[in-house]
């Protein structure tokens, strides 16, 4: 009873969870088996066939806590207790038609240590020969932790806060997940908001430079937009304002060209483009900083607050090339980089007939420049209760440490990538 209903919720259960969500996985088939399985025995004692949509997720979380011998109990009381210790069922011996059984056939099956796995791709434990249900039932409880905290509010996993009691006050830390206490009189979840997170504070005295805690939640509070850069990681403090700008640049643009490929491969001499492209951004964030007060400290530590706004105001429509060399006569001439030697070139160029091929690289170039502004600003994420008034009038405005964590995260798989290759990446 309520099979479709148990395997609809568990695929969507499952789906939510980025853990675990490409459904062409062993892993992806593996949780959406186990939440299936368990919501359908729970919503057996439920009546009518809507059952398991009914069963509270705090529920659902117990149950999934108490580990895969506790899940193999619960299908012996959906398919018989013959059913539920069992391992490598003979597809011949069972009804095969029935769509619970098959799932549960398939949690208890073993695998080969080198493959196939039944031609999905797999991650979890490759070298593990074991069944499903015993590899992934603590995977299909963290889909369930993720949509309890879904439900309930909780910090989402990469929020980042401050600690506000304790040995840690005053630390950055990342909310890893949340913490819940279990009612097991009730079989569920504790009620109410959850009452710590498991978080990672940056410690460069421990060995990967980070530690885990677990923490109350009175003693976090969300970081304020200012201190987002400090959890990230980011390097904040450069030889100059000048070199801070420039290295935003280049991550600003490689972010672009990450999330929006098909631009740039439609570009004309695209690398040579990037590096133009970027010259513009250092000069426009330069520029930017400069008249918000944020080039001071001289260690270039507040570069990060510049907001996107002015830099389109610069860059954006309507396309004017003496605006853009307006905006280049205020480099910092005390520093002499490549980049700088560049942008003295592009003031100096005369100017072009408009209609010109000269002219219409030009304005391609600036063009290209406002996307990648108008991209970042369009992405970085805001307060919920921000409105369009707010927006307009300039009283919130979208910076760089708003768009920080995907640019961080690019940088990243860009460093991970470049250990098979032997190179680097400063950011």
């Amino acid at each position: 009873m309520g099979w479709e209903q148990a395997y609809a919720r568990a695929q969507k259960l499952a789906a939510a969870d980025q853990v675990v969500a490409s459904e062409g996985s062993w892993e992806f088939v593996g949780v959406r088996g186990i939440l299936a399985v368990v919501l359908a025995a729970l919503g057996e004692g439920v009546d009518g066939p809507e059952g398991p949509s009914t069963v509270p997720t705090g529920s659902l979380l117990w149950h999934l806590d108490q580990g895969p011998d506790h899940v193999r109990t619960l299908a012996g009381f959906l398919l018989g207790e013959e059913m539920d210790q069992a391992t490598d069922i003979d597809p011949d011996s069972v009804n095969m038609n029935d769509a619970r059984t098959a799932t549960w056939v398939w949690l208890t099956r073993t695998w080969p240590q080198a493959g196939p796995w039944d031609g999905k791709t797999r991650g979890v434990a490759r070298g593990l020969p074991d069944p499903a249900v015993e590899v992934l039932t603590r995977w299909a409880a963290s889909a369930a932790l993720t949509a309890l905290a879904e439900e309930r509010g909780a910090l989402p996993p990469g929020t980042p806060v401050r600690v506000t009691a304790g040995k840690d006050e005053g630390r950055i830390a990342t909310v890893e997940i949340s913490a819940w206490l279990m009612d097991d009189a009730r079989e569920t979840v504790v009620d109410g908001p959850a009452p710590g997170y498991q978080v990672w504070i940056r410690d460069r005295e421990a060995p990967t430079g980070r530690r885990r805690e677990l923490l109350r939640s009175e003693e976090l509070r969300c970081t304020t937009r200012d201190e987002r850069a400090e959890v990230l990681g980011l390097q904040t403090r450069f030889e100059s304002v000048w070199h801070a700008c420039e290295v935003w640049a280049r991550e600003l643009v490689r972010w672009h060209q990450d999330t929006s490929p098909e631009v740039w491969l439609t570009a004309r001499d695209a690398e040579t483009q990037a590096v133009l492209v970027e010259a513009l951004l250092a000069a426009a964030l330069y520029d930017t900083a400069r008249k918000r007060g944020l080039d001071q400290p001289a260690d270039g530590s507040k570069v990060h607050l510049t907001p996107f706004s002015p830099m389109l105001d610069i860059l954006g429509a309507p396309y004017t090339w003496d605006r853009v060399v307006e905006m280049l006569t205020h480099i910092d001439t005390t520093v002499t980089t490549p980049v700088i030697e560049l942008l003295h070139a592009l003031q100096a160029a005369p100017p072009v007939p408009a209609g010109t091929e000269e002219s219409t690289e030009r304005r391609a170039l600036v063009e290209l420049a406002e996307a990648v502004i108008l991209a970042h600003a369009s992405a970085a994420p805001l307060p919920a209760e921000t409105s369009v008034q707010q927006l307009t009038s300039g009283e919130i405005e979208p910076r760089l440490v708003d768009q920080a964590l995907a640019i961080v995260e690019a940088a990243r798989r860009r460093r991970q990538a470049d250990l098979t290759t032997g190179t680097s990446d400063e950011f």
